[in-house]
């Protein structure tokens, strides 16, 4: 929950600074078979545990819902060597956070269009200044500080045509088997439909068989590449299979605590740019909902409420969808039993004076 900006972790890369320019039930159930898949376990324990826990240090704050699903598409790198790209270094607390759970190999690479983030380059950190908005700094990126990793997290600038310019620039340069994560994807904030999901849906119809799946959460979405040690799941067992997607939409409420399926043998590939485009649309409230602030004011105060939780009030998509998981040929809606508590907390203790 970061502002324009950008952050890359490796493992295995030394420091180095680079200056280029200032301008500009179910979620449950998911996160606990994503630690159950994970091969190494570390003290931390899952994202949300180590989040939970955390108090004191540098400022951290991230949507629930995407600490899922860290844990779903990050947990199996842990203890291992893995380069992961993190747009939005703000106040510094994501670097805790990913060492913390992914382990000691961990190498953070940290960029922000703020040149105060510079401060926390270390031995193991290593930070860049970059605008993420503009392709050709994301190529002279990929040139001269890392040239490919495994996991890249979008939590930056937050505006379409930047998660779009990131997506089509930094997409490519992804490891066979990694993940792309978008974050803060928040439709009260602007056009993300035509501004990023459909340009996003055109391009990763034109990666192939590069892309092995693609996943909605609230205010995220999640693209895993086929490949490298990625080794899918097994498939989970539809409580109802639907061919049509009003038909499945009108279910829903039938089905609470559920996995349904929808699955049309005439449809061909659901990782078309149509197909892409017509799931996003039919998901986009997802990312809508009232958010409101507890307690009142405290979003742009961090020295006067250190303690601040954005709560969304779910509108009527986002009480019964916790997950939306888009195969090749059939996509998966996992149904919440209740409707889910949607929020993202301000944790931490020091904090960069901008971009609360």
């Amino acid at each position: 929950m970061k502002f324009a900006a950008v952050i890359v972790l490796s493992c295995v890369a030394s420091a180095s600074a680079l200056v280029l320019g200032r301008n500009s039930s179910a979620v449950h159930s998911l996160a606990a078979a994503a630690r159950s898949n994970s091969s190494v376990a570390t003290s931390a324990g899952t994202f949300q545990e180590w989040y939970g826990a955390y108090t004191q240090g540098r400022g951290i704050w991230k949507w629930d819902q995407a600490l899922v699903a860290y844990q779903r598409f990050m947990a199996r790198y842990a203890g291992q060597p893995v380069a992961l790209l993190e747009i939005g270094v703000q106040s510094g607390g994501s670097i805790d956070m990913y060492k913390a759970v992914l382990g000691a190999g961990c190498h953070y690479y940290g960029m922000d269009i703020n040149a105060a983030t510079s401060k926390y380059q270390d031995a193991t950190t290593t930070i860049a200044i970059l605008d993420q908005g503009d392709a050709s700094q994301w190529a002279h990126f990929f040139t001269n500080v890392v040239g490919n990793v495994e996991v890249l997290v979008d939590d930056g600038g937050h505006q379409p045509f930047q998660m779009t310019t990131t997506m089509t620039s930094a997409f490519p340069h992804v490891n066979a088997g990694g993940v792309h994560l978008i974050e803060d994807i928040h439709g009260q904030n602007g056009d993300y439909l035509t501004g990023m999901f459909n340009p996003v849906a055109t391009f990763l119809a034109g990666q192939g068989a590069a892309v092995a799946s693609v996943h909605i959460y609230p205010f995220v979405l999640v693209v895993q590449k086929s490949g490298g040690t990625y080794a899918p799941s097994p498939k989970v067992a539809a409580a109802a299979t639907f061919t049509d997607i009003a038909t499945m939409i009108t279910a829903l409420p039938s089905h609470l605590g559920q996995v349904v399926e929808l699955a049309n043998p005439a449809w061909g590939s659901h990782h078309t740019a149509d197909s892409l485009m017509n799931m996003f649309k039919t998901f986009y409230d997802l990312h809508q909902g009232a958010v409101t602030p507890v307690p009142d004011g405290c979003f742009s105060d961090a020295v006067k409420f250190p303690e601040c939780t954005m709560q969304v009030q779910d509108n009527h998509l986002q009480s019964l969808v916790s997950a939306v998981d888009i195969y090749p040929t059939y996509t998966q809606v996992h149904v919440a039993a209740a409707p889910p508590s949607i929020f993202a907390s301000r944790k931490g203790t020091v904090w960069i004076p901008y971009g609360f």
